[in-house]
């Protein structure tokens, strides 16, 4: 149906359609003429060729007729998947993965057909609710104020999630009511949607027992703290803004509402999905500490450190400003599902093949809060692998502190300008520095930068296989932590090329202390947005000399190579369940994704212009940086993203975005061509991201020689 030659086909119908359309209405024209001139000439010559013409009707009708059928072919063949994935997940938990993704995909598309939606209405009715708890984000971001079997349908499924499984599922019914909290103009939100999402709060805190209103009040209580929380704290500056303290004091009115919170989980723990629907013995805050940490940031994060009623030292960074947090949940939410699908592959099992995520709990249109995960995920059963992802507003959100973990940038180069670090200590006589590296690259002219990397390379060798000689000195320890660094960082690999995730510089690049996985942060460039850059992004990932340092004397070879294609193959078998993720942005009214001037000047910022404090000046890399600060004005005195036509605009980038995936995963470059297989694919990859032509091209705070 989606095929170019059906497409032709229906344009084909739609113009005889029209031609037919206009033989009727001169035909029409003619009979009202006065008799004497029907009987002219000229008349009766264009009442002859329109009746040579009347044979078109027939061929309208029988195309007609075929278009008809095929579309109820294709949707009598939906709706038997629908019955059949209904029977699949209600009679056992084998194709529990796959099927959930897929019904809910296909319910997606047929909305609007009621006996799908009773269906669906029996499916939620008889199955177990956690089996849809990895979805409840999918789902929540399809309510609106609008009246239906769709909608009826969807708000009984959710109150029955939002009962069974409370911190699992409702800080996205949180978000989506708060989606235009203190958003100003740049958050576009649909007061339809938000509306809706208040209702159905109220109405479950109305019907639920006591101790079920008691955790909605104390969840909502923990979102508005972390709200309020940059207007609470006072961060003492200089004249230039500069952050002063690395410790500030926590206002006593904010601990004492976190320490009023007694029915409901620090908002980053990571509870696990009970299926009998009792969670007891949950644990809540007992103790905060009197200050919170500032470890520096253009917007000033704050880290947040709680003890729970378990002894468990809890760590969130509290986010806001102009960081969107609700991207890097959706990517979590995403990097989840791959692990989900890579612990159901027997190859990659094989292999322990995972990525390391981090919970993201969005909060209000500007912050957020994030705590990672201390280790690999394990999955244990695919309700349980992915992470919570629990957006609960647009852009102020709670994160996963990430402990025990170094940026590979800061390992390899650190200091203001980049002066230290493992680079500086094993640099050789006549090695160039890494700031002469930037100087050379910065000053060089266009038809010089292939040649000027290519000589940086030669004169800046990669250190970074020392980072394991000094951390793992056994033997065994060495070889079990680079097996560990080059499987990880071939699955961030795969999956970044596939959801084309930008911005991929070394301080986005964690490495842990004790195993050497790797975890990637800050995702707020991805669907190939970084494109759309000052300087655009020209490579699928990163992979210049000290990536490929830390994987041995093999380099791409043997064990990187064999995982990319393992990671490939799983997702490709698992296409649709991917693109019922990725679909969000299509639905999401709080998801603010598409690049703008203003945020491609934010997020291309030269290291060496940072201040201590985190600040840094964007440094334009090429004439689109200017065009991009010029524009952005214009696009603010606009209205910028929420102006007139944005919301049509935003869909089609939305379409595409989802399309490029989907081409990606059937192995395309370009909608139509032909299907790579799996090795070539990767192949491609791996050539394209090691490729000078691009990588000279890349702006010169990315430190493509590095």
């Amino acid at each position: 149906m989606a095929s170019p030659e059906w497409q032709k086909q229906k344009q084909v119908l739609e113009y005889k359609e029209g031609v037919w359309r206009a033989i009727l209405q001169r035909a029409q024209e003619l009979r009202r003429l006065p008799p004497a001139k029907q009987g002219s000439q000229a008349v009766q010559a264009e009442i002859k060729q329109l009746n040579r013409n009347a044979g078109m009707q027939r061929q309208v009708i029988a195309d007609k007729e075929i278009v008809q059928q095929v579309e109820a072919n294709r949707a009598a063949c939906l709706r038997t998947a629908l019955s059949s994935y209904r029977l699949c997940i209600a009679t056992g938990n084998t194709h529990d993965l796959q099927v959930v993704y897929r019904l809910c995909g296909l319910w997606f598309k047929l909305s609007s057909d009621a006996s799908v939606n009773g269906a669906l209405g029996d499916v939620f009715s008889s199955v177990p609710s956690a089996k849809f708890v990895p979805l409840v984000y999918q789902m929540a971001s399809r309510l609106d104020s609008s009246e239906g079997s769709f909608q009826a349908v969807l708000k009984t499924a959710l109150s029955r999630l939002m009962r069974e499984h409370p911190y699992h599922t409702l800080y996205s019914l949180i978000a989506l009511r708060n989606g235009d909290v203190d958003g100003g103009a740049q958050v576009q939100t649909d007061q339809g949607k938000a509306a809706a999402a208040a209702s159905l709060l109220e109405e479950l805190r109305g019907k639920g027992p006591q101790g079920f209103m008691q955790a909605i009040d104390d969840m909502v209580t923990q979102v508005q703290v972390f709200i309020e929380l940059e207007k609470a704290v006072k961060v003492p500056r200089n004249a230039q803004g500069r952050v002063l303290q690395k410790q500030v004091a926590l206002p006593g009115s904010v601990r004492r509402r976190l320490l009023a919170v007694q029915h409901a989980p620090p908002i980053c723990i990571n509870l696990p999905l009970d299926p009998s629907c009792r969670y007891e013995d949950i644990p809540h805050v007992t103790e905060v500490d009197s200050v919170v940490d500032l470890p520096g940031g253009i917007n000033v994060p704050m880290v947040v450190r709680t003890t729970d009623s378990a002894g468990n030292l809890q760590k969130q960074l509290v986010k806001s400003g102009n960081d969107d947090l609700r991207q890097d949940a959706v990517m979590q939410q995403f990097f989840g599902l791959i692990n989900d699908l890579l612990s159901s592959s027997s190859a990659s099992q094989q292999r322990q093949l995972s990525l390391r995520t981090y919970r993201v709990v969005p909060c209000s249109p500007k912050g957020g809060a994030v705590q990672p995960q201390g280790g690999a995920v394990q999955p244990q059963g695919w309700c349980h692998a992915a992470p919570r992802v629990v957006p609960c507003s647009p852009k102020v959100g709670v994160v996963q502190w990430v402990d025990g973990t170094q940026p590979v940038g800061d390992y390899l180069s650190e200091g203001a300008m980049k002066e230290g670090g493992a680079c500086a200590r094993y640099r050789k006589p006549g090695n160039m520095t890494w700031f002469e590296c930037h100087q050379r690259m910065h000053s060089s002219k266009p038809e010089q930068l292939k040649d000027n990397l290519l000589y940086c390379m030669a004169h800046f060798p990669p250190v970074f296989h020392n980072f394991f000689l000094e951390r793992f000195p056994q033997p065994s320890a060495w070889f079990t932590a680079r097996t560990a660094y080059t499987r990880s960082t071939a699955v961030n690999s795969m999956a970044g090329a596939v959801i084309g995730l930008g911005d991929r510089h070394l301080n986005n690049v964690l490495v842990d202390l004790a195993t050497a996985e790797v975890l990637h942060i800050d995702l707020g460039i991805a669907f190939e947005q970084g494109m759309f850059l000052s300087t655009p992004e020209r490579v699928p990932f990163r992979l210049t000399a000290n990536v490929v340092d830390g994987m041995g004397a093999a380099g791409l070879e043997g064990t990187f190579r064999r995982c990319c294609e393992t990671t490939l193959q799983a997702l490709r078998s698992h296409k649709e369940a991917l693109l019922t993720v990725v679909e969000v942005v299509l639905h999401d009214p709080m998801y603010k994704w598409q690049m703008t001037p203003v945020k491609a000047q934010r997020r291309q910022q030269d290291p060496i212009a940072a201040d201590g404090g985190g600040a840094a000046a964007a440094t334009p890399a090429g004439p689109a940086a200017g065009a991009a600060a010029a524009s952005s004005g214009a696009a603010s005195s606009a209205g910028g993203p929420a102006g007139s036509g944005a919301a049509a605009i935003g869909n089609a980038d939305a379409e595409r975005a989802v399309l490029r995936v989907k081409q990606k995963l059937e192995g395309q470059d370009v909608e139509g061509g032909v299907a790579m297989s799996v090795a070539a694919q990767v192949g491609k990859w791996l050539q394209s991201a090691q490729d000078p032509d691009r990588l000279c091209r890349m702006f010169v705070g990315w430190a493509a020689w590095q």
